[in-house]
């Protein structure tokens, strides 16, 4: 019997889906930034490892914002501060 189905890793779904709604500041808030930081941390490692230092710089940035965002200390709807593209 062989496998016809597609391996999903859902971790990195849902982190690029988190990355989206921070990127376009829709319904972001300090519960969905506490779910990102995770995956965003994991992603940062991951790509460090690579050696890939300009992107580790842009998501150290993004992990800046988003514990301001769980502290409390911004609101990302009204924060102009970071741009990830």
């Amino acid at each position: 019997m062989s496998d016809n189905t597609i391996r999903i890793n859902l971790d990195r779904e849902k982190m690029l889906y988190l990355l989206d709604l921070f990127e376009k500041r829709q319904d972001f808030d300090a519960q969905k930034a506490m779910e990102l930081k995770p995956l965003l941390e994991e992603e940062y490692n991951r790509v460090l490892q690579k050696g890939a230092v300009d992107l580790a710089e842009k998501i150290a940035s993004v992990l800046i914002v988003l514990n301001s965002i769980i502290t409390g200390e911004i609101n990302l709807r009204y924060y102009d501060g970071i741009n990830i593209a």
